[in-house]
């Protein structure tokens, strides 16, 4: 016994030191909530899950070191993810109102909103609007005994009238069901949370499952708390994160596996494509990562770019039929072309605002993107946590584990190509549609619109020379992973106490 914990004395270390942290924090955060530290039983009893969650997972992971990194995915997320569920009121994520009512109005079967001359909606039911305020966790319990009444009243959400209905299919899809259950309203829309927060799990599970390397960084996307944020509200942006980290981890296994592409590879990229194309037009350049597959994948060239270019002109053609679609919506929001010819006549000018936009923006962006910033700004995680992911992704983007995720130069280069189109993409679109006419910097630009890019980076920055020789032992970094989610939990269970 005596041995074994010398050995182990450096994790036993890290383990007494995150349960010192997270007391500090939930003492901090409930001082500064009260302005005195107030000991309520529920801060009690937030001290005592996050203990028994920090001391449980840390003996699993000292127990379980054969476990596969999708195989912890799996047992850490769901419990995670349940707490975030019940830690975050409804409306809480930014623009969940909208994104609930948009998933409600789909749920009943219309996928396209209405023009009411300046107002873009639909007639919905009325009891929608009083489940919109959930400041505290009393508020939310009360709000529960809402029931639809039938009676339809109009809503307005303009912004998410421009999302596809296939942003919102697992949420539409929970709300559908949850109608056939109950007629409590709320619930109907917890339902299409946990819809969403489901598609995200499966997704992200095969996506570190099947990527052939670079597995820690797709874990660390799935482990970030703004992703868990997005993934059990009813915003799509969980849905494109794991979209996209799925069809980057599905070309990858195709290119390094023996095998060449089959039928059912087909279907899969050809549907991972056209639902990517369906969620933000700035990411459908991510489609063309399909042209790293190699030719020798394939029966010949020729079949290889038939195929490749068919399924990209597909993507291409769904998202232009969408756009085409929601182009009434944008109109309404603003008038869009007299800035496009801004852009057009001033190019020189333009690159200058976004380059400035980028110098002045980009470290508070990187936080962002990095989970600092939860809620409307509300619950700001610790910056220790954040540098801590920001090394961790930095060091693991770098090391190389083994020579099979050598890409060569070119392939390097064509992904970073994509990252720069899709960032210019992010830029142009919110220039077109908030920000002033010509403003001199860039407005609306949110971090966590660039952490579908974290794996492409990590690709891109990855280094032969640097190979790793001897495997580190992950449950340390596990171990930080889960003691910030614990963390951050706490904060905002205390914030909405």
């Amino acid at each position: 016994m005596i041995t074994k914990i010398k050995k182990n004395y450096l994790y036993i270390l890290e383990v007494l030191v995150f349960i010192l942290f997270f007391c500090h924090l939930t003492y901090y955060a409930n001082r500064s909530k009260f302005g005195y530290f107030y000991l309520n039983s529920f801060t009690v009893i937030t001290l005592i899950v996050g203990v028994m969650l920090i001391c449980g997972f840390a003996f699993v992971f000292s127990k379980l070191k054969k476990l596969k990194m999708e195989q912890k995915f799996l047992i850490i997320v769901p419990i995670l993810g349940i707490l975030y569920l019940a830690s975050f009121p409804f409306t809480a994520v930014p623009d969940e109102f909208n994104h609930a009512t948009r998933a409600y109005e789909i749920s009943n079967g219309y996928l396209t909103s209405r023009n009411y001359k300046k107002i873009v909606g639909n007639k919905l039911d009325s009891s929608i609007s009083k489940v919109f305020s959930n400041k505290n966790y009393n508020e939310l319990i009360n709000n529960f005994k809402y029931k639809t009444t039938g009676k339809k009243v109009k809503y307005s959400f303009a912004n998410t009238a421009l999302y596809s209905p296939i942003s919102y299919l697992p949420q539409s899809f929970g709300i559908f069901i949850s109608r056939l259950l109950t007629n409590r309203i709320l619930l109907q829309l917890y339902f299409g949370r946990i819809f969403n927060f489901l598609a995200f799990l499966v997704l992200m599970y095969y996506s570190i499952k099947l990527i052939p390397f670079k597995k820690s960084i797709m874990f660390l996307i799935g482990m970030l708390p703004v992703v868990f944020q997005e993934a059990i509200s009813l915003s799509p942006d969980a849905f494109t994160i794991s979209v996209v980290c799925f069809l980057i981890s599905y070309v990858l296994y195709l290119k390094d596996g023996r095998r060449k592409v089959n039928s059912k590879d087909i279907v899969i990229l050809s549907l991972s494509s056209v639902v990517l194309s369906q969620l933000k037009i700035v990411y459908l350049p991510i489609c063309l990562f399909i042209f790293l597959l190699p030719t020798d994948k394939f029966k010949s060239k020729k079949s290889k770019y038939i195929t490749l270019v068919s399924i990209f002109f597909a993507s291409v053609l769904a998202s232009l039929i969408w756009l085409k679609i929601s182009s009434p919506y944008l109109k309404v929001q603003s008038d869009s072309n007299q800035q496009l010819t801004y852009i057009l006549t001033n190019m020189v000018r333009y690159f200058g605002i976004c380059t400035s936009t980028f110098i002045n923006l980009s470290r508070e962006w990187m936080y962002d993107m990095f989970g600092r910033s939860l809620g409307y700004y509300t619950v700001i995680v610790p910056s220790f946590l954040i540098f801590g992911n920001i090394i961790y992704f930095i060091f693991e983007s770098l090391i190389m584990e083994n020579k099979r995720e050598n890409l060569k130069k070119w392939e390097k280069l064509f992904i970073l190509l994509i990252i720069i189109v899709i960032i210019g993409l992010i830029f142009t679109s919110l220039y077109l549609q908030w920000t002033p006419y010509k403003a001199d910097l860039v407005k609306g630009i949110q971090g966590r619109y660039f952490t579908p890019l974290l794996i492409l980076i990590a690709l891109v920055l990855s280094n032969k020379k640097l190979v790793l020789k001897e495997k580190f032992d992950s449950k340390y970094f596990d171990l930080f992973f889960l003691f910030e989610n614990v963390c951050t939990l706490s904060m905002i269970f205390i914030y909405f106490m």
